[in-house]
C-alpha cells in the first residue's frame, strides 16, 4: 500500500500548531478591541459585546460538521483551501463592516472558515501518527499553539495603539494567507486515494453512528466539551473581568498573556511525561487540580478574600490543568476511530464544540462583575469530566474482576 511521505517532524509540529493557532488568533487579538468596537457600534449592554467572540465559536462549531466528511472524499489539502477562502472573505468583511450586524456575520464566516484548520489539523496528525506518538505530537503542537494567546492580545493592543481596530482584521487576513501558502507548498496530501470515502448520506450516517456509539470516544468527547466550555467562559468574560472587576486597563493584554503561559508550560510537561504516566492519568490529574483550584477560588470570592493576585494564581492553576487535559482527551477520543478519521474528527469536534459553546455562553452571560460564575462553571465542568474519565463500563469491570480471580 502506498505510504505518505512526511515532512520533518519539527516542521510538521510547527505547521499544525499554527493551523490550530488561527482560531486563538481570531479570538484573542480582538479581545483588547472589544471596548472600542462597543463604542463604535453603540453596543450598550455590557455582556452583549461577548457576541463578537461567541458568534465566531458558533461558526466554528457548525463548520466542523462540514469539513471532516468533505476531506474524507476530496482529500485534506483542497478542503483546507476551501476553509481558508471562507476565512479570508470573513476577514475582509470584518475590516470593512459598517454595522454591528455585518461585523457579527464576518465573525461567523471567520469561525466557519477556520473550522477547517481546527478539524483537519487533528485529522492530519491522526493520518500520520497513533498512540503515544500522536499524544506527543498533539501536546507539542499545543505547547506552541498556547504561546499564541500570549502574543495575540499584545498584538491587538499594539495595533490599537497606532491605528483602528479594523486593522486587526487585515493582519488576520495576511497571516492566514501566509499559513495557507506554507501548508500548500510543504505538506503532502495525507489521505491517499485508496483510503478516501465517497461522501454519501449512508456512509456519513454510519461514521457518525460508529463515533457516537463508541463508549471511549463519546465519554472523552463530552469531557472535552465540558473542559473547553469552562475555558470558553473564561475567554468570553476575560476582558470584562480584568477591566470591570480588577480595573487593569491596558495591562489586560499582559496579564492575559501571563496566564496563557501556564497552559503552554503544562503542554510541554505533558509531552515529556505522557508516555510514562499515560494519557488517562494525565487527564485525571488535570481534572483534580482544576477542581481543587476552582473550589478554593469560589470560596475566597464568596467570602470577599479573592484579591487580584489570588485570582491570577487560581486561574493560572486552572489553565495549567487545562493544558494537562485537552490534548490527551482529544487523542483518546480519536484513538479508536483512525479508520474514519475525517468523519470522526468532524463529529467529535462538533459535539464537543457545541457543548463548549453552550457551557461557555452560560458562564459568560452570568458575569456579574465577580469571578464567581467562572469558578462555578469550572468546578461543575471538571467534576463532570472527572466522572467521565473514571467511569468504566460494566463489561470492563467484569473483565477486570475475572483477571483477579
Amino acid at each position: 500500500m502506498k505510504t505518505v511521505s512526511r515532512m520533518p517532524q519539527g516542521e510538521f509540529i510547527a505547521l499544525m500548531a499554527l493551523m490550530m493557532s488561527l482560531v486563538a488568533l481570531s479570538i484573542d487579538t480582538i479581545l483588547p478591541a472589544l471596548p472600542n468596537i462597543a463604542a463604535d457600534f453603540n453596543v450598550a449592554a455590557g455582556n452583549n459585546i461577548q457576541q463578537v467572540i461567541a458568534v465566531l465559536f458558533l461558526g466554528l462549531t457548525i463548520g466542523q460538521l462540514f469539513y471532516g466528511p468533505l476531506s474524507d472524499q476530496i482529500g485534506r489539502k483542497p478542503t483546507i483551501l476551501i476553509g481558508a477562502s471562507v476565512y479570508i472573505i470573513g476577514s475582509l468583511m470584518g475590516a470593512m463592516a459598517e454595522s454591528f450586524t455585518v461585523l457579527l456575520i464576518s465573525r461567523f464566516l471567520q469561525g466557519f472558515g477556520v473550522a477547517a484548520m481546527r478539524v483537519l489539523s487533528i485529522a492530519l496528525v491522526r493520518d500520520l501518527y497513533s498512540g503515544a506518538a500522536m499524544a506527543r505530537i498533539m501536546s507539542l503542537a499545543m505547547s506552541i499553539f498556547i504561546l499564541v494567546p500570549c502574543i495575540a492580545p499584545l498584538l491587538g493592543q499594539s495595533i490599537l495603539a497606532f491605528t483602528h481596530w479594523r486593522s486587526i482584521f487585515w493582519v488576520l487576513l495576511v497571516l492566514s494567507l501566509c499559513l495557507v501558502l506554507w501548508f500548500w507548498l510543504r505538506q503532502n496530501e495525507t489521505l491517499i486515494p485508496e483510503k478516501r470515502i465517497t461522501m454519501r448520506w449512508k456512509t456519513l450516517a454510519a461514521g457518525w453512528k460508529e463515533t457516537c456509539t463508541n463508549s471511549v470516544a463519546m465519554r472523552y468527547t463530552i469531557a472535552v466539551g465540558c473542559v473547553q466550555g469552562s475555558f470558553t467562559g473564561y475567554l468570553l468574560s476575560a476582558q470584562q473581568i480584568f477591566d470591570q472587576q480588577y480595573h487593569t486597563g491596558e495591562l489586560f493584554a499582559l496579564y492575559f498573556a501571563v496566564l496563557a503561559l501556564t497552559v503552554g508550560a503544562a503542554s510541554v510537561l505533558n509531552a515529556q511525561i505522557v508516555s510514562r504516566v499515560g494519557m488517562q492519568k494525565m487527564c485525571m490529574y488535570g481534572a483534580l487540580l482544576a477542581i481543587a483550584a476552582s473550589s478554593i477560588g469560589l470560596y475566597l470570592e464568596l467570602n470577599g478574600y479573592l484579591s487580584f493576585t489570588g485570582f491570577l494564581t487560581v486561574q493560572g492553576i486552572i489553565m495549567f490543568a487545562t493544558g494537562l487535559k485537552l490534548g490527551n482527551m482529544n487523542a483518546i477520543a480519536m484513538q479508536p476511530l483512525g479508520h474514519i478519521a475525517g468523519v470522526a474528527s468532524s463529529a467529535i469536534s462538533f459535539i464537543s464544540g457545541a457543548l463548549a459553546l453552550a457551557v461557555g455562553s452560560l458562564i459568560g452571560s452570568a458575569f456579574n462583575v465577580t469571578v464567581a460564575p467562572l469558578m462555578i462553571g469550572v468546578l461543575g465542568s471538571c467534576l463532570i469530566a472527572l466522572a467521565l474519565i473514571l467511569y468504566k463500563p460494566q463489561s470492563q469491570l467484569e473483565q477486570t474482576r475475572c483477571k483477579t480471580l
